[in-house]
């Protein structure tokens, strides 16, 4: 019995899951001898010849399974998942140790949820440090999370999510970037970003480069939701039947989505007397002017870009929404959000007004004082975060 319960212990640890769940887990085979238990949990208690050490896990809200198929499950159901920089950190250590262990032969992201795969960053975690004058720590959260990112997007070995229920914003981007996703009928994704006054990040442009350009733009702008259906009616999740991608737009809003300009899609909207226009006009016009600006110039600059160069480019955006005058949206924009200041759900954020091009494009240069993506390491980015 006492060397029972070690098993169970060991596993725990080894796991990064509960006593309780490990106990869960092992009661079929307390029913066999303890041989038979040895047996079962040899592998995970006795490193192999090309065992590495285990990945470190911080935030205790991501389990591990080190299976030949090995799972990484979000747990953090409270929040709807919602990603901190802890989570990030964990999630790029057990890529990081799948690539290099050779037991390991391809990876399954999943929920400990039915109903919600993730509802993307942890905005308290990056606005909180904003208005106490701490950029600094918001601007790491931003680093691990788009580390994260560029690991699984440059993941050598099969990649599987398994999305149930919805993946939104950063959610959406850890469902989109791995190498299959497996989508439940109920699931739904947006990139809702422009609407509390940030671009869509976490390399959403990896996915939107894959999407013909009025729908790329569609959803971008709009951060409208999709379906499961309409995800794979644009190429977005791979049919089990064969067809060929297409657009989901009604032919209004294809018409105005095609236009060269942001000015040109709002001038289109305005004309068209069609409720699905106007409907969609009043969606944009309760978005950050800055935002959407950011959102159309990442669009129209994505299909000359590389993964990589989307990832080092979103750092860059963030640091700068991380300051003013971008930050001013930001700000607004998640205070509505939470109905901080006792603002109503119905209440319009106080946008600042559309920039001209030029401020625009300066948000894509990194401002001197900042730093590259890839100028520390991900342990470095972790300890900062941690002490500050």
């Amino acid at each position: 019995m006492v060397f029972k319960n070690i098993l169970v212990l060991v596993f725990c640890g080894v796991a990064s899951i509960s006593s309780g769940e490990a106990a869960g887990l092992l009661r079929p085979a307390l029913k066999d001898s303890i041989s038979n238990v040895t047996k079962r949990f040899f592998p995970l208690l006795t490193p192999s010849r090309d065992f590495h050490e285990f990945p470190k896990l911080v935030s205790g809200h991501v389990y591990f399974f080190p299976d030949p198929q090995a799972k990484m499950t979000l747990n953090r159901p409270d929040v709807r998942n919602a990603i901190t920089a802890p989570m990030a950190f964990d999630m790029y250590n057990i890529l990081n140790y799948c690539e290099t262990e050779s037991s390991i032969k391809e990876v399954v992201i999943k929920s400990s949820s039915s109903t919600v795969f993730s509802a993307g960053g942890d905005i308290p975690s990056i606005i909180d440090p904003l208005l106490e004058y701490n950029q600094k720590r918001a601007v790491l959260t931003f680093a691990l999370a788009y580390r994260l990112v560029d690991s699984l997007v440059h993941f050598s070995k099969p990649t599987i999510a398994e999305v149930e229920g919805s993946a939104v914003g950063a959610g959406m981007s850890l469902a989109m970037h791995a190498g299959a996703c497996l989508v439940e009928r109920k699931a739904v994704f947006s990139t809702p970003e422009t609407s509390i006054g940030l671009f869509p990040d976490s390399g959403a442009l990896c996915f939107y480069n894959r999407l013909p350009r009025p729908v790329a733009l569609y959803l971008a702008l709009t951060g409208a939701k999709i379906t499961s259906d309409e995800a794979r009616q644009v190429g977005l999740v791979k049919s089990n039947s064969y067809h060929i991608p297409s657009s989901f737009l009604p032919p209004v809003l294809e018409e105005a989505f095609s236009r060269q300009t942001l000015a040109g899609i709002f001038d289109a909207l305005k004309h068209s007397s069609l409720p699905e226009a106007q409907k969609c006009l009043e969606k944009l016009q309760r978005n950050s002017p800055t935002a959407s600006a950011v959102a159309f110039e990442m669009i129209r600059r994505g299909p000359q870009m590389s993964k990589r160069e989307i990832v080092e480019q979103d750092f860059t955006l963030a640091q700068n929404f991380c300051e003013p005058p971008a930050m001013g949206d930001f700000l607004e924009g998640t205070s509505v959000l939470f109905e901080r200041d006792g603002k109503s759900k119905d209440y319009k954020p106080n946008w600042a007004p559309m920039p001209n091009h030029d401020s625009i494009l300066e948000l894509f240069i990194r401002k001197r004082g900042h730093f590259g993506l890839f100028d520390r390491s991900v342990a470095e980015y972790m300890d900062e975060w941690s002490r500050l």
